[in-house]
C-alpha cells in the first residue's frame, strides 16, 4: 500500500509490450482487485506501456527507477535493479507479470515471500 490506497505493479521484459488483446483483461485485474495505484520500475518495454495505460484508466501512478550509478561498482554485477523490485514488492498488493528476463523471474522471486498475490502472463497468452 502506499498512502491507504492499494497498489498493483505491473512488470515485463524492456523489449516486450502489453499486447492489445490483453489490455481489457489488464483493467478487469485492476478492478478486480481494487487497486487505486498502479506501479512500474519505468524501465521501456511492458513498464512504459503499464504506466500509459494506467494514466489512461485513471489510476494513479508511481514510477521506480533504478539507481544504476548509486550502486555501481566495477567488476560487480549491480544490485540496483534487485533493490528496487525489493521497494516495489514492499508496497505492492498485487503483481501482474507478463513475459521477461532476469529482472522479471527477481520482481516475481521478491513478491512471493512478500506474500502477493501475482498474476502470470506467458508467452501463449502474449501471442494474440
Amino acid at each position: 500500500m502506499i498512502d491507504g490506497k492499494r497498489v498493483a505493479v505491473i512488470f515485463g521484459s524492456r523489449k516486450g509490450r502489453i499486447p492489445e488483446h490483453l489490455e481489457q483483461r489488464l483493467y478487469y485485474l485492476l478492478k478486480l482487485f481494487n487497486i487505486d495505484v498502479v506501479i512500474d520500475g519505468a524501465a521501456t518495454g511492458v513498464d512504459g506501456d503499464a504506466h500509459r495505460l494506467a494514466k489512461k484508466w485513471g489510476f494513479r501512478t508511481k514510477r521506480f527507477p533504478a539507481d544504476w550509478d548509486l550502486y555501481h561498482k566495477p567488476g560487480r554485477k549491480n544490485p540496483a535493479g534487485r533493490i528496487r523490485n525489493r521497494e516495489m514488492a514492499g508496497v505492492a498488493d498485487l503483481g501482474i507479470s507478463f513475459p521477461g528476463g532476469s529482472g522479471t523471474k527477481n520482481m516475481l522471486e521478491q513478491l512471493e515471500p512478500a506474500g502477493v498475490t501475482t498474476v502470470i502472463f506467458r508467452e501463449a497468452d502474449t501471442d494474440g
